[in-house]
């Protein structure tokens, strides 16, 4: 039994409970024939797509879908550990390859911008003909630097020009990633992160389930910019906040921490997302984040720490909001 295989079975045994205590306390009060489905032994839905899965799924098998470790941020992104949560396999693959790389990217690319110093690849043009390389900036120098590889042809006849005292002109530009993309790859971030610490009280309770829409882009989100705010915050607001105040703005806040090498630089950046609670009107209350949009606003919000991941008592996560 290989290391990644306890830790999935322990993450597994875990969120099981959760699951367990959150359907227990749908049932109370209900006939049996309103009871929520019955789930004979243990269980585990993949928050993404809320397949089920069994314990047998621990088991990695070639060409079946079966519970895997996700590392929530990514590990390209600062994220720890030997994996936060389980996601399953298709969902992992498909959100690694492309939600995951577009935060990266348009990371990255920011931290080229707004740097003094700093590299980053880029396709020249000379004419019709284009070639691979890097842009490296010394502050408002900027060394174009082609990739004889790409297209030796063209990088012989700029050398060739370069010689000759007649260096040829070469355009380039930087493709930013859509930031409608960029902020639906954090949005999906923080709703793992929300999955991680409170399990199925917050995935599938409390306007959860339309999280999913929203990452499948079946409906927009109700606060702009899929509820970033994109402004500069300390290390003190990276966890978990509720705001109290206004009322009519209640809602989670989840401020993540991305951490990752650039250029051989450090680039640090903290991102609060908004997310719904979980009382009636939860959806509604993100509707009225529009109103403030782009204005300041004195928010009362109180921090909680997370003892037990993920929570198990519903109880203790209705209190958070009291």
């Amino acid at each position: 039994m290989d290391e990644g295989y306890k830790r999935r079975k322990k993450l597994f045994e875990k969120y099981s409970a959760n699951l367990h205590e959150y359907l227990t306390a749908l049932s109370v009060g209900r006939t049996e024939s309103q009871q929520p489905v019955d789930l004979t032994g243990k269980v585990y839905f993949c928050p993404l797509c809320f397949e089920a899965f069994g314990a047998e799924d621990l088991v990695e098998v070639k060409g079946k879908n079966y519970l895997t470790l996700e590392h929530n941020p990514p590990k390209s992104m600062g994220g720890k550990g030997k994996g936060d949560i389980l996601t399953c396999k298709q969902c992992n693959n498909k959100n690694g390859e492309k939600t995951d790389e577009v935060v990266r990217e348009l990371l990255t690319k920011e931290s080229f911008l707004f740097s003094p110093v700093g590299s980053l690849s880029a396709r020249f043009r000379s004419g019709p003909a284009t070639i691979q390389g890097q842009v490296r900036k010394l502050g408002d120098i900027k060394v174009l630097r082609p990739d004889r590889k790409s297209n030796p042809h063209l990088y012989n006849q700029i050398i060739q020009g370069i010689n000759n005292g007649q260096p040829p002109k070469l355009d380039f530009t930087l493709t930013i990633p859509q930031w409608n993309e960029y902020s639906l790859g954090v949005l999906k971030i923080a709703y793992l992160k929300a999955f991680e610490y409170f399990g199925y009280h917050f995935a599938d309770f409390g306007n959860g389930r339309d999280m999913h829409k929203v990452l499948r882009k079946e409906m927009e989100y109700p606060v702009p910019n899929n509820g970033i705010f994109d402004v500069p915050v300390s290390d003190h607001y990276v966890g978990v906040h509720v705001v109290k105040e206004p009322v009519e703005l209640m809602a989670l806040i989840i401020t993540l921490k991305f951490s990752f090498e650039y250029d051989n630089n450090k680039v640090n950046k903290n991102v609060p997302v908004v997310l719904p609670h979980p009382f009636p009107g939860g959806w509604e209350s993100l509707s009225n984040y529009k109103k403030y949009f782009g204005k300041q606003v004195n928010m009362k919000t109180e921090r909680f720490s997370i003892r037990q991941v993920p929570i198990l008592k519903i109880r203790d996560y209705y209190e958070m909001y009291r």
